[in-house]
């Protein structure tokens, strides 16, 4: 069970704090369901309530500042993915998104990137699964180096060896 002001990741919110636990936390709420009441930290004022016992929903604590040291030394040897054709490229990243990992958020912005470097013209699906790998990652890892989001940012590109 999570804390008040745990830090967690949370399904495709992202990068929550929890601000309560409690019961019956809005008008309408089961009698007797404890709930996480929290925020995201990318948009402070939108509040989720997630029943403690919701199982349904990925959530985790963010990695230790060694699980980042050790993800950010192998991040520059993480494939790209691949698929033979870009409706099946697609349901890779949305594979890759649903893992929640930073491995997986990586090798999506690396396949992106790539992607975007030889193709002349890539899909807004691909440049939006990008754009929240990196939300959720570059998020992840401020909090966890207690960073600005674009010093993380940097630290992600010079560990996969990509200038930006």
């Amino acid at each position: 069970m999570y804390q008040i002001h745990d830090i967690i990741f949370y399904g495709s919110a992202g990068v929550c704090e929890i601000d309560a636990i409690e019961k019956e936390p809005f008008e309408g709420a089961p009698e007797g369901v404890l709930y996480y009441v929290m925020h995201t930290l990318n948009e402070p004022r939108q509040t989720i309530f997630n029943p403690v016992t919701n199982d349904k929903v990925f959530s985790r604590h963010l990695m230790t500042k060694q699980e980042a040291d050790a993800f950010l030394a192998s991040a520059h040897e993480l494939s790209l993915l691949s698929a033979p054709s870009s409706k099946l490229l697609r349901e890779e990243y949305a594979l890759a998104m649903k893992a929640y990992t930073p491995e997986a958020w990586v090798r999506v912005i690396k396949t992106f990137l790539t992607r975007q470097e030889s193709a002349p013209r890539v899909a807004d699906a691909e440049r939006n699964f990008c754009e929240t790998a990196k939300r959720h990652l570059f998020t992840e890892l401020s909090v966890v180096f207690s960073e600005t989001m674009k010093e993380a940012e940097a630290r992600v590109f010079e560990a996969m060896c990509l200038s930006r």
